[in-house]
Formats: C-alpha cells, sequence, structure tokens
C-alpha cells in the first residue's frame, strides 16, 4: 500500500459514510487486520480524522468495510443507514 492509496480511501470516506475495499492480503501477512491498520495509517496520515473503524472484515472475500470515525456507534443506535427516502 502506498500514499496514494491512503489519500483515496481519505478522499471516498469525505464522500461516504462507508467504504468497501478488497485486498491482496499477501504483502500483509495474509491478514486483514494488518491491511486495516496500514490502509488506516496511510488515510490518517493524509489528513482523515483518528479512528477510521473496521466495520466488517470478510476473509473468505478478503474484504473490508471501512467507516468513518463513529460509524460503528451510529449502526448501534440505529442511526446509519438511513431510512430509505418516502416517494
Amino acid at each position: 500500500a502506498s500514499t496514494s492509496h491512503g489519500n483515496s480511501l481519505r478522499q471516498l470516506l469525505e464522500q461516504h459514510t462507508v467504504v468497501k475495499v478488497k485486498f491482496n492480503t499477501r504483502p500483509f501477512d495474509n491478514s486483514l487486520d494488518v491491511a486495516f491498520t496500514k490502509l488506516r495509517t496511510l488515510a490518517e496520515d493524509s489528513g482523515a480524522p483518528a479512528g477510521i473503524e473496521m466495520l466488517q472484515a470478510r476473509s473468505s472475500d478478503k474484504v473490508i468495510l471501512f467507516g468513518q470515525p463513529g460509524t460503528l456507534q451510529r449502526i448501534k443506535d440505529n442511526e446509519f443507514p438511513p431510512p430509505p427516502k418516502s416517494p
């Protein structure tokens, strides 16, 4: 992972509350936890707020769901995802 990956995650999280990222885990010791920590650090180093959250990790798909800080609490409080808009 490079600085540009962290910058991209920062930009996506500025536009969206949640971002799904698929990884090749080999460079991260085949660990989604290591991949999450590395990409979160790169995003925070490029200006993202501290506390980016791992909402879900699926080892079988090598996918991590990243969330803006506070998203886990918003999910627990039934504030996220927002209800569908009425027609």
